[in-house]
C-alpha cells in the first residue's frame, strides 16, 4: 500500500480531499452505477494508504441470493468517505442500501431471484464491515479492467503523500514545499548536519512530485538547479562531462519536461473553436 496522503483528523487534509475528489468526478469517477465498489478500493488503496476498513450497506433479501445493490464506502475512525468528497456518518450510508418500492426495474430483480418485492423487502438493509481487503473482494463483484480505469483516473489528480526529511523536522507535499525546505537548509550555518540535511533532502525528492508540480514551482526548480553551482551541496550542478546519469540531471530533463507540456497545455487552450484544440481537455496535465 501506499503511505497515506489524507488524514480524516487533520481539517486542512479534509479540504484537500473535497478538492480532489471533485477533480477525480470531472474525470468521470463518479463512485455510483456499480462503480462505488472499485472506487471504494481505490481510494482506500492510493488516498488512505490501506488505513481504512469497507463499509457495505446493501438489500439483505437480494445478497442472501448472491446479488449486490447497494453502496460501498471506506470507513476510518467512525465516517465514510466516498468520491464524494464529503466524510458521511452511517446512517447515511445505510440509506444508500433502501431501494424504491416503485422502481419497476427492481422488481423484475426480485423475481428473478423468486423474491417477493415488496417495501419491506425494498427497506431491508444490511451494513457490513470487512476489515480486508480480500474479504471485501470476496463479497462484491468488482472487474480488474474497471479497478485499473478508476485507479488511472484518481492517479491523474491524486496529490502526493506527506514526506518528512529524514533526520530533520521538515514536511512537505509538494516540489513548490520541497524547495522551501531546500531554502530553510541551505540558509543554516556551514557544518557537518547541515550538509548531511541537504543530502537526505536532495535524495527524498522524487520524480513523480516534480512531474505534478505546476508551473511557478517548475520555474523556480529549474531555477534552483541552474544556480546551485560548485561546493560540495548535493544538488549541486555537475560539471559538463559530467552530468550524464546523475540525479540532477534525471530531475532537470524531467522538470523542462514538465514545463515544456504545461506551456503546450497553455497554448493549445489559447486557440479558439476551430483550431486543433477543439475536443482537447487541458484541464488536467500529466
Amino acid at each position: 500500500m501506499s503511505p497515506p496522503i489524507f488524514r480524516p483528523n487533520d481539517p486542512d487534509l479534509l479540504r484537500a480531499y473535497s478538492a480532489f475528489a471533485a477533480q477525480a468526478r470531472a474525470l468521470g469517477v463518479h463512485g455510483v452505477a456499480g462503480q462505488c465498489f472499485a472506487t471504494a478500493l481505490a481510494l482506500n488503496r492510493m488516498a488512505f494508504g490501506g488505513a481504512g476498513r469497507f463499509a457495505l450497506a446493501c438489500n439483505r433479501p437480494l445478497a442472501e441470493h448472491g446479488h449486490i445493490v447497494g453502496h460501498a464506502a471506506v470507513e476510518i475512525d467512525g465516517r465514510y468517505f466516498d468520491i464524494d468528497g464529503r466524510p458521511k456518518p452511517a446512517h447515511e450510508l445505510t440509506s444508500w442500501g433502501e431501494l424504491d418500492p416503485t422502481d419497476a426495474d427492481y422488481f423484475e430483480t426480485f423475481e428473478a431471484f423468486g423474491v417477493e418485492f415488496t417495501e419491506d423487502a425494498a427497506g431491508d438493509v444490511e451494513f457490513v464491515h470487512y476489515m480486508h481487503e480480500r474479504d471485501f473482494l470476496s463479497a462484491v463483484p468488482v472487474a480488474p479492467d474497471a479497478l485499473a480505469r478508476v485507479e488511472a483516473l484518481l492517479e491523474r489528480v491524486l496529490p502526493p503523500p506527506l514526506t518528512i526529511t529524514p533526520g530533520t523536522r521538515l514536511c512537505w507535499r509538494t516540489l513548490r514545499d520541497w524547495l522551501e525546505c531546500a531554502h530553510q537548509i541551505d540558509a543554516r550555518r556551514s557544518s557537518r548536519a547541515r550538509y548531511g540535511a541537504i543530502e537526505r533532502h536532495w535524495n527524498a525528492l522524487s520524480l513523480p512530485v516534480i512531474k505534478r508540480a505546476d508551473k511557478p514551482s517548475i520555474q523556480q526548480f529549474i531555477a534552483f538547479l541552474d544556480n546551485s553551482r560548485g561546493g560540495c551541496q548535493a544538488w549541486a550542478r555537475p560539471p559538463r562531462g559530467k552530468r550524464r546519469d546523475t540525479l540532477w540531471e534525471v530531475y532537470n530533463v524531467e522538470a523542462r519536461n514538465r514545463l515544456a507540456r504545461l506551456l503546450k497545455a497553455e497554448d493549445d487552450a489559447s486557440l479558439g473553436l476551430g483550431h486543433n484544440s477543439l475536443g482537447r481537455d487541458s484541464s488536467v496535465i500529466v
